[in-house]
């Protein structure tokens, strides 16, 4: 079983600067962007964490 733990953060104590920190399996990634274009700058970090995870547990379980 290849179970992945991921925490995804976004932080505001820059404002209006923002901060996400995108944390699988303590490998953290850290991304800042203006709150204007948070969403376009943090949306690959998080999909990427996300297809990572997805694939992890394909792989453990082909072959059953």
């Amino acid at each position: 079983m290849a179970n992945q733990l991921i925490t995804i953060t976004v932080i505001d104590l820059r404002w209006p600067v923002l901060k996400l920190v995108v944390n699988r399996d303590g490998m953290a990634q850290v991304v800042e962007a203006m709150y204007d274009g948070a969403f376009l700058k943090f949306e690959t970090p998080v999909k990427n964490a996300l297809q990572f995870a997805v694939e992890q547990a394909i792989k453990s379980h082909k072959g059953r």
